[in-house]
């Protein structure tokens, strides 16, 4: 004879687990950043802004100071560093609201991407801690939400979260982790996102911590889309550079 518990355990055993809840991304953490280089002013991609404890910063993939942010070419690191005047950073999802302002950028020469690369692709500025840097004409000031760097990374078959203005208004694509590497994190998503101005936002675990930069986007031969991202390991070892102050606004 069945008895009554197995019965109902057999009725909790069929009940499908909750699906996860993507990571909530709350105002002023991915942002649009307007980097100043000389005469020369990126304005697109994506960046966002985090905190390692000790300051907080705009984080963002150094091919956004080029044709990723609008500019017709790609400028150097080392011209970033003496050129830099100042950079401004708008919440993604709503241009109206001004995030914050930095007017250092920190000295990175080179992040270790992939095996043999010395590609600089990690752009990082200090954020001025003051509310009176803010408050340009027409805009008005949005409230800090700054992520924080993951102590470890997500393994293979984990799910992660890319943070996107085109990901609509979930805001986040969902993705499984396929390969990490000492220089690149590799992940698929789910479905065929169209992605427009990525580059530079953040990847994110379960608990919405940052694991990554995003990079770039590839497709696998059975339509796959693919997503790569400079991994955190790799960024916290450029964010030790010393710091290099940017010139005062004009």
């Amino acid at each position: 004879m069945t008895s009554l518990f197995s019965v109902l355990l057999a009725g909790l055993m069929a009940v499908p687990a909750a699906a996860a809840e993507p990571p909530k991304v709350e105002e002023c953490m991915l942002v649009t950043p307007m980097i100043r280089v000389g005469d020369k002013t990126a304005s697109a991609g994506a960046g966002f802004l985090v905190s390692d404890g000790e300051r907080t910063l705009l984080l963002t993939s150094h091919q956004v100071v080029g044709p990723a942010g609008g500019l017709k070419q790609q400028v150097a690191a080392a011209d970033l560093h003496s050129g830099f005047v100042r950079a401004l950073a708008h919440d993604a999802f709503d241009k109206t609201k001004e995030c914050a302002r930095a007017d250092q950028v920190l000295g990175i020469e080179a992040a270790a991407m992939g095996d043999t690369s010395a590609a600089a692709d990690v752009a990082a500025f200090v954020l001025v801690d003051k509310k009176s840097a803010l408050g340009s004409v027409g805009k008005t000031q949005g409230t800090l939400h700054p992520a924080k760097l993951a102590s470890a990374m997500p393994k293979v078959e984990e799910a992660v979260y890319l943070v996107a203005k085109s990901a609509g208004e979930a805001r986040v694509l969902k993705g499984k982790v396929g390969q990490i590497t000492d220089g690149f994190l590799f992940y698929e998503f789910e479905g065929t996102p169209e992605l427009v101005g990525s580059v530079g936002g953040p990847v994110l675990n379960a608990a919405g911590e940052v694991v990554g930069i995003h990079v770039g986007i590839g497709k696998f031969e059975d339509g796959t889309l693919f997503g790569t991202a400079n991994p955190m390991p790799a960024v916290k070892k450029a964010l030790a550079a010393k710091a290099i102050a940017g010139s005062e606004a004009e």
